[in-house]
């Protein structure tokens, strides 16, 4: 199993310095540390992975900070937007979600996934601010939606 993971890895993070640590040499546990741009921000990824790639990698951090897809790592109120807006809990349609994981999943959909979430989290907090201007200013329902093309 050692060896799948290792060759795995390598695969996935070709264009990338990474560190793969054996954690446990009982249990068979790696860490993975690597850097990632996104967007000209520099961000530290590391990982677990136990039994990858047949189950999800886990104890996702981002900068030294723990993710979690719930209100412990972000607002409270723009988890709860989110729900509002896509009907689901983001833990429950993570990838990292044992449920939804499958083997041909990879590292870097992981933390695409991640970023992509946080762009729906960005734009929801962005309507909730032109929601609350649009309720305090007091306009012709024609100028708020050309307004709004602009900014959607």
């Amino acid at each position: 199993m050692d060896r799948l993971i290792e060759k795995r890895v390598n695969k996935e993070l070709t264009n990338f310095k990474y560190i793969l640590n054996k954690k446990d040499k009982s249990n068979g546990k790696f860490t993975l540390e690597f850097d990632f741009s996104n967007n000209n921000k520099q961000y530290n990824i590391k990982l677990s992975l136990d039994n990858y790639p047949f189950n999800p990698p886990s104890n996702l951090f981002i900068n030294n900070k723990r993710i979690l897809y719930s209100s412990f790592s972000f607002p409270n109120s723009l988890i709860n937007n989110y729900i509002l807006k896509y009907k689901k809990y983001p833990s429950q349609i993570t990838i990292l979600c044992e449920y939804n994981w499958n083997h041909t999943l990879t590292i870097l959909d992981i933390v695409n996934e991640y970023f992509n979430f946080i762009n729906d989290l960005k734009n929801i907090k962005y309507e909730l601010e032109v929601n609350k201007i649009m309720l305090k200013i007091k306009l012709p329902d024609e100028i708020i939606v050309e307004l709004l093309s602009f900014l959607f």
